[in-house]
């Protein structure tokens, strides 16, 4: 019997006839109103993508409610079958996948990333199981193509994304350092499933996964060329209407999933009932992280772990181009919440959570919401700069009985609402907010960056240098430099006092010096250049960080 005839007869095997579990007490029309009120802005006459928000008990949807288009150009409406890429979302099930051939023996989660993948040398000091629970220390992928020229229209496939992660001569961290979600993880990941079974990611999850659970509309897919039917497309805000927000990933791992609520109703029953069915399992696919100072994460294997208003609860959310998508399971109640939609500026972690209140409201804890000011001392204690990512800095001065913010070149500062004495909102749309340590004395050394429910990301306090930027002599600079971890070349100009890095596909990129020798721009994965000079003050090089991408190499060849 083969590889793929083992996992296929074990999946069936292991769900047999589950026993029907009561449903708990639910507030049906709380939670269908939640819903409405949510889908509400893409209702009506004016033709717009949408989303469908689906709540399922023990794998069978019990509410559904949609709107909008899946496709503009076909005036083809969202439906029950549409096909939403979930982006992020798959991660799950590459995370289970390499934890069946764990369990199979087949892969040790303590060994070396090289045992599997014998030319990624420079990461032996990396596991699987720091692969899984993204604390490897790696370079993040989509930073590194951005940053080998690759515009947003381009393909961009595992091959491509593979071969820039084993191009890297060194990481942002050692293992184990700290949590930094990124995609490189999740793309070696897939990479070590072929390799070990012989099969891609998509035919071993069909196998595995998908075939067994009846999961008819789902697939991992890993080419553009692939005809999905009813696929919903992916739209973005243009500020007069959607567009088309381009789509050209072709990668599988990290993402590249594309499914159905009732599909995803399937999967989330099949884990709840892995507790019983196989406890080893379920178990090892909900081991959170621990990082080297014995620290716990939140994140397990493609999953959060919340506890929210006493509710153990699992999640994960998904973005890419317009596509969003978020997943939630509550395992005591055998429930499911799951939000996909092809609108760009559509909240689902916001929508799931509420849509989850209104649901079981009545069984859930309170709010333990204590409504604060921050005091003159606790904003002198948060004054300062902070680096989210190298070159993207962000200044907060005590304003007005709250605090102002402005980010390192650019114009203007915005007043944050203070939500408590630790809480300020940057952004009520995106619910974004700065949230400080509750129990910090004296100078703050950081802040979390809460991107609503779907994380938070950590901001470090940093010093800068006085500076005036007047001073730089901006012919330095100019010169033609070469990466051999990206195979980039990139020709630095000054054009109007101004310098540029100018890539022949990618076009030109504007950057500002706000320290010796240091310059950044708004573009996300060149945020930070810092300049290398020899002992006679030339500059020979410099190393360029960007989003979860850290100190990338370049010289100097003319």
């Amino acid at each position: 019997m083969n590889l793929k005839s083992v996992v296929v007869s074990v999946v069936v095997g292991m769900l047999g006839a589950a026993p029907a579990i009561a449903m708990p007490a639910l507030d049906e029309g709380a939670a269908r109103e939640a819903m409405r009120r949510a889908l509400a802005p893409w209702a009506g006459e004016a033709a717009g993508p949408g989303a469908i928000i689906q709540v399922a008990h023990e794998g069978e949807p019990i509410i559904v409610e949609m709107t909008g288009y899946a496709d503009l150009e076909h005036a083809a409406p969202i439906t029950e079958e549409t096909r939403f890429h979930v982006a992020s979302v798959s991660k799950q099930f590459t995370a289970y996948a390499i934890v069946r051939l764990a369990s199979e023996g087949l892969i040790d989660l303590d060994a070396s990333l090289a045992a599997y993948i014998p030319e990624a040398g420079v990461y032996r000091d990396v596991t699987v199981r720091d692969l899984l629970a993204h604390t490897h220390g790696i370079r993040d992928a989509m930073s590194l193509v951005g940053a080998s020229g690759v515009r947003s229209e381009d393909v961009v496939t595992n091959a491509h994304a593979l071969g820039l992660i084993l191009r890297q001569r060194a990481m942002n961290a050692p293992p184990g350092e700290a949590f930094a979600y990124n995609n490189s993880g999740f793309i070696l990941l897939a990479e070590v499933v072929e390799r070990v079974s012989g099969l891609s990611l998509s035919d071993y999850c069909r196998g595995l996964i998908f075939q067994p659970l009846g999961m008819d509309d789902t697939v991992y897919v890993d080419s553009l060329a692939t005809v999905i039917p009813n696929r919903a497309q992916s739209y973005a805000w243009t500020g007069e209407g959607y567009g088309r927000a381009p789509f050209n990933y072709a990668l599988t791992g990290s993402t590249g999933l594309t499914t159905t609520g009732r599909d995803l109703a399937l999967w989330a029953a099949h884990l709840d009932r892995l507790a019983e069915a196989e406890p080893a399992f379920h178990s090892a696919f909900h081991t959170l992280g621990v990082l080297n100072d014995g620290a716990r994460t939140t994140y397990a294997y493609g999953q959060e772990r919340r506890v929210y208003r006493g509710l153990e609860t699992w999640s994960h959310g998904g973005r890419d181009a317009g596509y969003r998508a978020f997943l939630l399971r509550v395992p005591s109640e055998h429930l499911s919440v799951s939000v996909l939609s092809n609108a760009a500026d559509f909240d689902i972690a916001q929508t799931t959570y509420a849509v989850l209140d209104a649901l079981l409201d009545s069984r859930l804890a309170a709010d333990s919401v204590v409504i604060t000011t921050p005091s003159p001392q606790q904003l002198a204690a948060y004054e300062g700069d902070y680096a989210l990512f190298p070159g993207l800095i962000f200044s907060l001065r005590a304003q007005e009985g709250t605090l102002g913010f402005a980010v390192l070149g650019q114009e203007g500062v915005t007043t944050l609402p203070a939500l408590s004495d630790h809480e300020f909102e940057l952004n009520p749309v995106t619910d974004l907010t700065i949230v400080f340590d509750p129990e910090g004395n004296g100078s703050a050394e950081g802040f979390g960056y809460r991107i609503g429910l779907l994380g938070v990301l950590p901001a470090s306090r940093i010093e800068l240098e006085p500076f005036d930027p007047a001073s730089v002599e901006m012919e330095d600079f100019e010169g033609t430099f070469y990466s051999a971890e990206l195979n980039a070349v990139y020709d630095f100009v000054v054009e109007d006092g101004r310098l540029f890095a100018r890539h022949p596909a990618a076009g030109a990129i504007a950057l500002s010096p706000y320290q010796s020798d240091v310059f950044n721009s708004s573009n996300n994965y060149f945020q930070n250049v810092a300049f290398v000079r020899d002992g006679l003050g030339r500059v020979t090089g410099f190393h360029l960080s960007g989003a979860l991408m850290v100190d990338v190499v370049f010289d100097r060849v003319r």
